[in-house]
């Protein structure tokens, strides 16, 4: 089993953009034409000894509770997959 994950996500801009409707979650339905470009974040997940998520970041604005986009990830994966937290 992986215990610990590096990997690059890779940023994109939008050449063409539309919002096709907000859904009832909050997020909005978009159509959009993307283009990566080579600038990232790089990630990385690792299994923790104690229950719960860790967000770090060395951008002091950035949330790291559950307001943070990784964190909405981490927890439907954990849920999807029978992770404990």
């Amino acid at each position: 089993m992986i215990r610990h994950l590096e990997l690059k996500a890779y940023g994109k801009i939008n050449l063409g953009l539309d919002v096709v409707r907000r859904r009832e979650d909050g997020y909005h339905e978009v159509r959009m034409i993307m283009q990566t470009v080579y600038l990232y974040d790089q990630i990385e997940i690792a299994e923790k000894t104690e229950p719960g998520i860790t967000v770090a970041t060395n951008i002091g604005y950035l949330p790291v509770n559950e307001d943070n986009l990784v964190y909405k990830a981490a927890k439907l994966l954990m849920e999807e997959f029978g992770v404990a937290q």
